[in-house]
């Protein structure tokens, strides 16, 4: 069943529309032609403009979405500056290198274990085992880890040790830069720009710990991370007894130097 419509209605509604073009286009011809005033002035037109706008919106029912964005805010509605802001309460870091020797670098010798030009370069010499921790997460290959997937890592640690107690240990850093070209560039255009920066890392490497925990808890947080990552790991437990443990690697209990006294917690 169709509705019928009267001519009076079909006109007003024309005239609404025709009102907030007008209005909006009479608004952005005033700032075009307004560059050269002085500021003042500029003002004072720019506020009759959008008063003429909000008159329509009264007369006619114009919604508020046909009103265009002020001077301070351009490009947002008003709404979505007024919308507070969601604040983790986990920081995020940016893992980078302070200075670098090269400004592109080379890929580094140690390649992932699925890359078409990989080369078995040995086992890890050097950071294979649990030092400063009890337990630790440990590598079983060849892997370029990159920043944001060691801070992925860090926020994952931070959550579950923080309800149930205990202390972390980062072993890898991210001072290697990727370079990579832009998309659809031809041939001879250069070396690309840095894109992110990687930790190459060989099979056997211990890439975090976690002591001041029981074992359940430090199996439960690097487990998350195991699953995170697509390469094969395993968790070590240390038979010595770790730095932590002997006291020369931290506690758990926070420092409060530098803290102002009203925003410190009485534990």
């Amino acid at each position: 069943e169709r509705v019928q419509v009267s001519p009076q209605s079909q006109a007003a509604s024309r005239w609404q529309v025709f009102a907030s073009q007008g209005s909006t286009m009479a608004y952005h011809q005033a700032r075009a032609n307004l560059r050269g005033l002085r500021p003042v002035l500029a003002t004072v037109c720019l506020a009759l403009a959008v008063a003429a706008i909000r008159l329509s919106q009264a007369c006619f029912g114009i919604s508020d979405a046909l009103v265009p964005a002020g001077e301070t805010f351009t490009g947002v509605t008003a709404g979505a500056c007024n919308r507070p802001q969601i604040q983790s309460l986990v920081t995020r870091n940016l893992l980078m290198p302070k200075n670098i020797k090269w400004k592109k670098p080379h890929k580094p010798a140690v390649k992932p274990f699925k890359a078409h030009d990989w080369k078995y370069k040995g086992e890890a010499n050097k950071c294979n085992r649990p030092v400063f921790g009890k337990y630790a997460l440990q590598i079983l290959e060849e892997a370029w880890i990159r920043s944001y997937a060691i801070e992925s890592c860090r926020r994952m640690l931070v959550r579950t040790l923080r309800k149930r107690g205990g202390k972390h240990w980062i072993r890898i850093f991210p001072h290697r830069g990727s370079t990579k070209r832009t998309a659809e560039s031809r041939m001879g255009a250069g070396k690309g720009s840095i894109d992110s920066w990687i930790c190459p890392v060989r099979s056997g490497t211990v890439m975090f710990e976690v002591d001041g925990c029981d074992e359940f808890t430090a199996r439960g947080a690097l487990g998350k991370i195991a699953r995170y990552f697509t390469w094969r790991t395993r968790i070590l437990v240390k038979q010595t007894p770790s730095l932590f443990e002997m006291g020369m690697a931290g506690s758990l209990v926070k420092k409060s130097k530098g803290i102002p006294k009203e925003f410190r917690k009485d534990s």
